[in-house]
This record gives structure tokens, C-alpha cells and sequence, in this order.
């Protein structure tokens, strides 16, 4: 696997990741989130517990499907079997 193809597919999975957070939390929801009050973490606790949210993200997994050769991905015909397996056990 190239690595400089790796390093920039982690790059821009993570910028993905943030940007479509942002719009969705940040913008779309923010007044949804707001009307919850006590229910969500104080704004404070949030700030502090972003790193780790960061970590729990890892765009790399994201990425390493992305930058595999197809041969190590599963075909789209075996993910439906074995859904529609799970479905009728």
C-alpha cells in the first residue's frame, strides 16, 4: 500500500468526517440539541471531551477500506446474502 495515498485518504476522511458533523450538529440540530437542556453535557464537558471524540472517529479504518485493493473488499452481492440470511433466520 502507498503510504502518501494513505496518509492524504486519512486526511481527507477526516475533514469529511468534521464538515458533515459541523453541518449536522452544529447547524441543522443546533436549536433540537438546545431545546433538550439538561439532557446534553454542558457546553464546558463537551469541549473537554472533544479529543476523545476525535479518537473515537478514526477516519483511518475509513481509510484503509478505501485505499485496499478491491480483492481484500467483500463483493456487493455477498453483504445482501448474508443480510437477507440474517433476516429470514
Amino acid at each position: 500500500m502507498n503510504p502518501k495515498k494513505y496518509a492524504l485518504a486519512v486526511a481527507a476522511a477526516f475533514v469529511c468526517m468534521m464538515a458533515t458533523g459541523f453541518v449536522v450538529h452544529g447547524l441543522l440540530l443546533a436549536e433540537d440539541y438546545k431545546g433538550l437542556g439538561a439532557m446534553m453535557r454542558p457546553e464546558q464537558d463537551q469541549v473537554a471531551h472533544f479529543p476523545f471524540n476525535l479518537l473515537r472517529m478514526s477516519p483511518s479504518h475509513w481509510a484503509w477500506c478505501g485505499s485496499t485493493p478491491k480483492a481484500w473488499r467483500p463483493s456487493p452481492g455477498s453483504a445482501r446474502a448474508c443480510a437477507s440470511a440474517s433476516r429470514c433466520g
